[in-house]
């Protein structure tokens, strides 16, 4: 079985949406518990060999001290078309991995001008993630 390999060059990060509350009715005499969610979808635009992976963390729950949703996205060019199977793929993994450390950098500075101290996210399995989806995707 040979594997096509796909060489794509990474043109830009913009960051898309933010939303931010803090949780006045914290209870603080409870222990801070924060939920923290990722997402991935992309966008393949064949005619022009561009793909969209956009990145979402969403972090809050009742005992948050705030709730915090943001997306960032990032373009990338490639140097041919992309089989259609492997661009869920390519998404979820090499660009998402890519466009991460922006977001994660975004949400410490965030955090910490809102006054809290900052959250260091840290580095992401976004193969490890994939296979799981894969996987779990397999089971239904």
């Amino acid at each position: 079985m040979s594997h096509k390999s796909y060489s794509f060059e990474f043109i830009d990060f913009k960051l898309l949406e933010v939303d931010f509350k803090i949780n006045k009715e914290l209870d603080l005499n409870k222990e801070i518990e924060i939920n923290t969610t990722l997402s991935i979808r992309h966008e393949w635009i064949d005619k022009k060999k561009l793909l969209k992976a956009f990145v979402r963390l969403g972090f809050g729950g009742t005992d948050s001290p705030f709730i915090l949703s943001i997306e960032g996205g990032g373009l990338f060019e490639f140097n041919n078309s992309v089989d259609p199977e492997q661009i869920e793929k390519i998404a979820s993994v090499n660009c998402a991995a890519i466009v991460f450390p922006y977001i994660r950098e975004t949400v410490s500075d965030f955090i910490r001008r809102a006054g809290f101290p900052p959250i260091y996210l840290p580095p992401f399995n976004f193969v490890e993630a994939y296979k799981q989806k894969v996987s779990s995707s397999i089971k239904k």
